[in-house]
């Protein structure tokens, strides 16, 4: 990556990195930025909380000060909440700079930030942004062992949604060996990180201003997760989760599915369930007025 990363001639170089991430991986990363022409690092939290317009705008205090140009680069090293902040950040500058994403977590590996950046802004998330890609992802799996089995899960989600809306069937039946079998090779899990990134490319790629209609594919469970993860204080990947089922069943009860098709899906919801346990206690909590 270093190599790569150095053949492009930046002039300079920033790092924003999760702060846990940073303290996990010293010796890896520590070998990472002896090759690299780096000029700032920054420390970041990977919270909800974290990602907004006044972070971004602290963000973009330090690239004046270090006097970046629009010959430099911004490499994100962390989940979804850093790539995004720093990829908004990186649209922004001069109208637009390079970035890079290392992502550090399955749900970031599968759903790299492919087309859109954004910062939550005002108590509504996500609304302000852009379309934007990073210029590179590097995805290196032994970043994923200080990941307990929830994590893991947790990004996996992403990655079945990816599964469900290109409805490949080999896809189809690894998701199902891996959430039975609970454990994942490493062959397994580059099988399941390239097949996600793409899928989610071609969505993007044939819709990348999100006007068509093809690209909200992506956003399958997305709009009832926006509330569960308000509601019930939720992580992103278990709040996707269960937007995919409840979408299921509006589907299914609109007759816009067939009754195969929702077999197919909570077959393999069944076996996430497993892990999660919580849909009695959703069922019983969601106000539907209030959903709405």
């Amino acid at each position: 990556a270093a190599h790569l990363i150095s053949a492009e001639g930046y002039d300079k170089i920033v790092i924003i990195i999760d702060r846990n991430v940073a303290k996990l991986n010293k010796k890896k990363l520590s070998d990472f930025l002896t090759r690299a022409p780096i000029v700032d690092t920054i420390l970041v939290n990977p919270t909800p909380r974290y990602k907004n317009y006044q972070e971004a705008a602290t963000l973009i205090k330090r690239l004046v000060k270090i006097k970046a140009t629009r010959k430099s680069c911004i490499i994100a090293i962390g989940g979804g909440y850093v790539a995004d902040i720093a990829g908004f950040v990186a649209s922004i500058y001069m109208r637009g700079i390079d970035f890079i994403q290392i992502p550090t977590t399955l749900m970031a590996m599968g759903d790299a930030v492919i087309g859109k950046v954004a910062v939550n802004f005002s108590g509504y998330k996500n609304i302000v942004g852009n379309f934007y890609s990073p210029r590179m992802v590097f995805c290196d799996t032994s970043f994923l062992k200080t990941l307990d089995w929830q994590e893991f899960m947790y990004g996996l989600v992403e990655v079945w949604k990816h599964v469900l809306i290109s409805g490949n069937k080999n896809a189809h039946a690894l998701m199902i060996s891996l959430l039975s079998k609970r454990t994942c090779s490493q062959a397994q899990m580059m099988d399941i990180i390239s097949f996600s990134l793409k899928t989610k490319s071609q969505y993007v790629v044939g819709d990348h201003d999100d006007k068509k209609g093809q690209h909200k594919g992506l956003s399958l469970g997305h709009t009832f997760a926006n509330y569960f993860e308000r509601k019930f204080k939720m992580r992103h990947g278990e709040a996707v989760f269960y937007g995919i089922i409840f979408a299921t069943l509006l589907s299914s009860s609109l007759r816009m599915i067939s009754k195969k098709r929702e077999s197919s899906v909570l077959e393999v919801a069944s076996l996430f369930e497993k892990e999660f346990k919580r849909l009695s206690f959703m069922q019983k909590k969601i106000d539907t007025k209030d959903l709405l």
